[in-house]
């Protein structure tokens, strides 16, 4: 019974986490390219956040009920670890780990310097250095929302191929 909740919990959370990220690399970062720039930051730092909240929820569900099924399960010993079940559990892991250091990097560093303000009596060459700052800034936020969505998806690929040993 607690085996059951602990996958429905996980499953849930990964559906959660991967559909959140194919909608913005899909759906809302090529959206934002249709918006005034002063009206898509707003847009962009709003649903940042929103997301962030879902996407750590998630990353912390993720783990701690697979951490328990890879517990449960007794897959923690050598012999599984070695088998091709385990090869692709642990591959899962280390996605999830790719994962949070990304998750890490766009909520403690990047999304803060894009809220950034400029104080109104900023000298003009201070106003392009932030400008080009956020600029690299945002780069940095597309790239690493694609690597997510890209990770994600194998993740989920790998956990539901997991029933029948892997992909392959």
């Amino acid at each position: 019974m607690l085996l059951r909740l602990l996958v429905t919990l996980h499953v849930v959370a990964a559906a959660l986490y991967v559909g959140g990220s194919v909608f913005l690399e899909l759906i809302f970062n090529p959206s934002q390219k249709f918006i005034p720039p002063s009206q898509a930051s707003v847009i962009g730092q709003k649903v940042g956040r929103r997301f962030a909240v879902v996407a750590w929820t998630s990353l912390l569900v993720i783990g701690a009920t697979g951490g328990a099924q890879f517990y449960m399960m007794g897959m923690m010993n050598r012999q599984f670890l070695s088998s091709r079940m385990g090869y692709w559990t642990l591959s899962m892991i280390a996605l999830w780990v790719v994962l949070a250091i990304n998750g890490a990097i766009m909520t403690l560093s990047l999304q803060p310097q894009l809220e950034g303000k400029l104080a109104p009596t900023v000298k003009p060459e201070d106003g392009v250095r932030k400008l080009a700052e956020l600029t690299r800034a945002s780069t940095r936020l597309d790239a690493l929302t694609r690597i997510n969505a890209v990770a994600s998806i194998l993740a989920l690929a790998i956990g539901a191929s997991l029933r029948y040993g892997g992909l392959f």
